[in-house]
């Protein structure tokens, strides 16, 4: 197997996101809890994606985790949020919250945006997604959550420059 992209995924978008970016590669593909140490070790390249939850990349502690597999396979990593959009500075933060400087170092994420519909979400994330709207920001996933309860912005372009940067790992390895 060539490369394997994993995910970890609440509401389906970074599931989205790592099927559309396997089907471009070729890759094998599947969530991380079904993912093993040696499916990893079986792989070149790995993908891992995961969404950002109030403000905390859960997918970390399984990367940390598996680290000592997934750092010979050069991963690539994929966050999903609403509220990231394109701003560096905000990733820089979640990636500094999530991973300590030696795995932060060997990672270049990438920004993905996310789909979220407030009454598809447990009860804790409803009463975050409320305190958050309150709070006044101005963000257009906000904005959307404020006037229709939901906002969509994934779109399978928006992984071109993921499934761009694999290929040219595919091309150094």
């Amino acid at each position: 197997m060539d490369g394997l992209v994993v995910w970890q995924s609440k509401y389906g978008s970074t599931a989205d996101y790592g099927r559309w970016i396997a089907a471009q590669l070729g890759f094998d593909a599947g969530a991380i809890d079904a993912v093993d140490v040696a499916r990893i070790e079986r792989a070149r390249i790995v993908v891992v994606g995961g969404a950002v939850y109030g403000g905390k990349l859960p997918v970390a502690a399984w990367v940390g985790k598996n680290w000592p597999a997934l750092a010979p396979r050069g991963p690539h990593l994929f966050v999903v949020s609403g509220m990231l959009g394109n701003d560096p500075a905000k990733l820089g933060k979640v990636m500094e919250r999530a991973f300590p400087a030696g795995l932060r170092a060997a990672l270049a994420p990438f920004s993905l945006p996310g789909r979220l519909d407030r009454m598809a979400c447990d009860a804790n994330d409803r009463a975050m997604l409320d305190m958050v709207v309150r709070m006044g920001l101005q963000d257009p996933a906000l904005e959307a959550l404020r006037r229709t309860g939901r906002f969509d912005f994934v779109n399978m372009a928006l992984a071109a420059p993921v499934v761009a940067a694999v290929r040219q790992a595919q091309r150094r390895a």
